[in-house]
């Protein structure tokens, strides 16, 4: 249980690092 919610956890990370990276206002 904790690994997969350690997983969710990081799968939000990255696509909230993808998100900014993709908008050049927020840097």
């Amino acid at each position: 249980m904790a690994v997969i919610k350690l997983a969710s956890m990081s799968w939000r990370y990255i696509s909230i690092l993808q998100l900014i990276a993709s908008n050049p206002c927020l840097r």
